[in-house]
Formats: C-alpha cells, sequence, structure tokens
C-alpha cells in the first residue's frame, strides 16, 4: 500500500474506533500496530503468544536497551572493557570499525547507563552514542524467532 493509501486507512479506524466500536487488524507492520493498538496479541505457531497494550509487551517480552557507540578505532577494544565491566549483563552485538553495538538487559537502570555512556564521553575513549529502548518490532522478532521449526 503506498503512503498515502495507508494514511487514510489509519484515518478510517481512528474513526471507526472513536466511534466506539472495535476493529480486528491482521498485520505485519509494527509501526502501524503501534499506531492504531490500544491492545494487540503475538501469533505463533497458531497459538497467542501474548496480549496487552503495546507498551505493557515492550516492557514484559522486551530485551531491554541497544547503545550504538562510535569511538577511535584504536580505541574500540579500551571502550568494550570499559563499558562491559561498568554496566552488568551487557554483551557487544556488532563491531563495525569504530562503531560498536551493545545489548543491556531491561534490569540495567537507563540512569546508570546514560552516565556510564557520558563519562566514556568525557574522558575522550567515546566520541558518540545513541541508546534504544526495546520496539515492537523487536518483541515480534523474538516470538517469531521462538517458534517450532524456524532458524536463528
Amino acid at each position: 500500500m503506498d503512503p498515502g493509501a495507508r494514511r487514510q486507512v489509519w484515518r478510517l479506524v481512528h474513526g471507526v474506533v472513536a466511534a466506539g466500536r472495535s476493529v480486528l487488524l491482521t498485520s505485519h507492520s509494527m509501526d502501524e500496530c503501534e499506531v492504531l493498538c490500544q491492545r494487540l496479541t503475538v501469533m505463533a505457531n497458531g497459538r497467542m503468544t501474548c496480549l496487552g497494550s503495546p507498551h505493557h509487551l515492550k516492557r514484559k517480552h522486551g530485551a531491554g536497551y541497544t547503545a550504538v557507540v562510535c569511538c577511535q578505532a584504536s580505541r574500540t577494544e579500551e571502550v568494550v572493557s570499559y563499558l562491559l565491566e561498568r554496566l552488568s549483563g551487557g554483551a557487544l552485538v556488532e563491531s563495525h570499525l569504530h562503531q560498536l553495538k551493545f545489548h543491556w538487559p531491561p534490569e540495567v537502570s537507563l540512569v546508570r547507563l546514560f552516565l556510564t555512556l557520558d563519562e566514556a564521553r568525557v574522558n575522550g575513549s567515546v566520541c558518540d552514542y545513541s541508546v534504544s529502548h526495546t520496539t515492537l518490532e523487536d518483541v515480534f522478532m523474538k516470538f517469531a524467532s521462538d517458534q517450532e521449526g524456524v532458524l536463528t
């Protein structure tokens, strides 16, 4: 569906819901689900695996935080050691030249995560960083990869 038609369908759905009716929507687009749904479920192997609001599903089944860290290529090992020592439960997911991608579980304090990353930036080992929270897409992919017969 082109973006204009998609927006028109979204407005239609919002109008029906605003009129007090329920709408059953099937979609693989997690962005669409986040915009349109007050409650949603994820189906895996023909069964409902979870049910709740987008916020509830992200909080309960979410994978935590992802941080993308840019540093000098010569200091990547130093940065990895520094961050993993100070923030327990973390893991280096990807490494490309001067860009590192880390994952931390939801138990890690977001304040502590930002403080640690900012300390690394101030002491010069990190040039830049960004932190993101679990998305609905992450939750969906977690359930999809847990299905029987799916290779991960």
